[in-house]
């Protein structure tokens, strides 16, 4: 069973990085979750907060600038 979930895994991260496969990406992510539903909803926000910080958050906080000098 353990080949047969970390073989889905991979089908389904490989479905995600295809525009026209995304949909089966999907279905892949719910049928995670009904296999083992607590160890894949860890997963699943545990990788999302890992995206967030390191892709998004990352580029929003660019350099603060100073003020202008008053004179």
């Amino acid at each position: 069973m353990l080949t047969i979930t970390f073989a889905f895994v991979v089908a389904t991260a490989l479905f995600f990085l295809f525009e026209r496969t995304r949909w089966m990406g999907v279905i892949g992510v719910f049928v995670l979750l009904c296999i083992h539903p607590l160890f894949f909803t860890g997963l699943f926000l545990l990788v999302g907060v890992a995206f967030y910080f390191i892709f998004l958050r990352s580029n929003k906080h660019g350099p603060t600038k100073s003020f202008p000098r008053r004179d």
